[in-house]
Order: structure tokens, then sequence, then C-alpha cells
């Protein structure tokens, strides 16, 4: 089985856009992964697959938790 070509790629999971979209609102990944019921490694991981499926950042994290890149 070969990767999908850029023209062809797929949409990302509904999964990881639900971590996406609960960081965005929560502004932490632990509080997100509390939210959604998940641990936090598996809300990373999935954010990181996400990003990798979009090619790009779409959060900016430090500290002070995490919000959203142009991109995200």
């Amino acid at each position: 089985m070969t990767p999908p070509s850029d023209t062809q790629r797929t949409q990302p999971p509904l999964r990881r856009l639900k971590m996406f979209d609960a960081v965005v609102r929560c502004g932490t990944i632990s509080r997100a992964a509390a939210e959604i019921g998940l641990a936090q490694p598996s809300v990373t991981l999935g954010l990181s697959k996400l990003e990798a499926d979009v090619g790009e950042s779409l959060l900016a994290r430090g500290p002070g938790g995490s919000s959203p890149t142009p991109a995200g």
C-alpha cells in the first residue's frame, strides 16, 4: 500500500480534531485531557499526529498553556 499523495490526503480523524478543540477551549492539554476523559500523554500524541497530518504546528505550547497558532 502506498501513502496518499498531497492531492489524495484524507481528512484527519475526528477524535484528533476533538482533542484540538478541547485544548483550544480549555487552554491546557491536561485540562482538555480531563474534560474528554483521556490521559494527557494520549492527547499530546494525538495532537502531534494531527499536526503531522496537517503539516503545520497548530498550537503554541508554553508554561502558561496552549493557544492556537495562525494555522490552528
